[in-house]
């Protein structure tokens, strides 16, 4: 733990400002995709339960961010094709204090991008489909089939997704085309 309270200090650089914070929504998975080899998402969901009430407060503590205005919430989420437990973290911050914690979560998690967006920027270019389900009938397996379903017509499609409840939001960071690896994917602005 005292490791990552000293690699946290070093990404993070400097203490958050709230002079203009935003309602800032932080989407990731807490569990890489490939592990652990073979796990149900049942296993995996537990894996990002426990992620979520172990080592996010942590990391938040490590952020000097007050862990208890904060909000994490399980969901489900897509990514490179595959479909994860993934989490939504909802909290006040400024742009640049909230990149740097998605670059915290990052590294603390071993992920290969944690999205950054907010919707109440009046300014926001970011292109987004939101596909919806009856009511109750959105479960992984069906998400998963979606998903690979919409990568097949557009690649850009496969970057991922986000489930708001019986949702899925594609968001268009990239215009069409394959996916690219980046540490951080982009301001949903």
């Amino acid at each position: 733990m005292r490791r990552l309270a000293l690699a946290l200090a070093l990404i993070l650089a400097t203490a958050p400002a709230f002079a203009q914070a935003v309602a800032q929504h932080l989407f990731f998975e807490a569990v890489p995709a490939g592990a652990p080899p073979g796990a149900s998402y049942e296993a995996r969901q537990r894996l990002t339960e426990r992620s979520r009430t172990e080592l996010l407060p942590a990391i938040l503590d490590a952020a000097g961010l007050d862990g208890a205005v904060a909000v994490a919430d399980l969901r489900m989420g897509g990514y490179r094709l595959q479909t994860n437990p993934s989490l939504h973290l909802t909290l006040r911050l400024e742009d640049a204090p909230a990149d740097r914690l998605a670059g915290a979560i990052a590294w603390s998690f071993s992920q290969e991008s944690v999205l950054v967006a907010d919707f109440d920027s009046a300014d926001g270019a970011t292109g987004y489909a939101l596909v919806r389900f009856p009511t109750g009938s959105l479960t992984p397996e069906r998400a998963q089939r979606f998903f690979l379903a919409a990568a097949a017509e557009q690649d850009g499609l496969g970057g991922g997704y986000t489930a708001f409840g019986d949702s899925l939001l594609f968001l268009n960071l990239r215009g069409a085309g394959t996916p690219r690896r980046s540490r951080r994917e982009g301001r949903c602005r």
